[in-house]
């Protein structure tokens, strides 16, 4: 794959006291959910589509990877990919986030950063956060520190950080803590931080996923950010 490369973290958003205690059953539940879903497309944690041209890397949760759709592949990283003329690696887990290992506790961020990273994308996509909403801070903080810290050991030509996104179901002020923290940790890492949350979005009947409307739009956000081919 060519070498070189952008990040873009991309985090969720949320609701209140008990719309919280029900996503969170909703991430239990993923945990063997997500199992057929990665075998229908052999390993949705790294899928790519088409090689040969530059390589968008995404590491992400279940926005990333699909998780509520018919087909993985409707995703919203590989519209994005079509949008900028990128191949798209992407390694999406559904519950997970820069602390949150996800509902089966075996996805932490470092070993999943560090694949990601040897593959040399031009651009690095991090859509996470979302799930850290319902977590300590101090840890979040940490957390999203270490990671930041590991891209910037290897670190890509661009860095790209995507607000958290925001829907209707979720902690909305816990996630805004989390986006507020990106925002400050991007600064200090000299990374780009863009936020997608002025666009409406709309959302499939969970709340939580965006439709295919919603997942366009947010497609168009970041390829917009990355730049499109002229």
């Amino acid at each position: 794959m060519i070498a070189g490369a952008a990040v873009v973290v991309a985090v969720g958003v949320g609701a209140a006291a008990v719309p919280s205690v029900r996503h969170e059953y909703r991430l239990w539940r993923s945990c063997l959910a997500s199992e057929g879903i990665e075998a229908r497309v052999g390993d949705a944690r790294l899928a790519s589509i088409e090689g040969g041209r530059p390589l968008l890397g995404v590491i992400g949760d279940s926005w990333a990877q699909g998780a509520e759709l018919p087909d993985p592949l409707d995703a919203f990283p590989y519209d994005v990919g079509l949008m900028t003329g990128m191949d798209v690696l992407v390694d999406g887990k559904q519950g997970t986030g820069f602390l949150n290992a996800g509902p089966c506790k075996d996805d932490p961020i470092q070993p999943r950063l560090a694949t990601m990273l040897e593959t040399r994308p031009d651009v690095l996509v991090i859509a996470l956060g979302l799930n850290d909403a319902v977590l300590d801070d101090d840890d979040v903080h940490t957390a999203v520190d270490d990671a930041f810290s590991t891209i910037d050991e290897d670190r890509p030509r661009r860095v790209i950080v995507v607000a958290p996104f925001d829907p209707p179901t979720a902690p909305h002020a816990r996630v805004r803590d989390v986006g507020a923290y990106l925002e400050e940790a991007s600064l200090r890492f000299d990374f780009e931080y863009v936020s997608v949350n002025d666009t409406p979005l709309t959302f499939l009947e969970d709340g939580i996923h965006p439709d295919e409307a919603g997942r366009q739009m947010v497609a168009s956000e970041v390829a917009d950010v990355i730049g499109r081919p002229d």
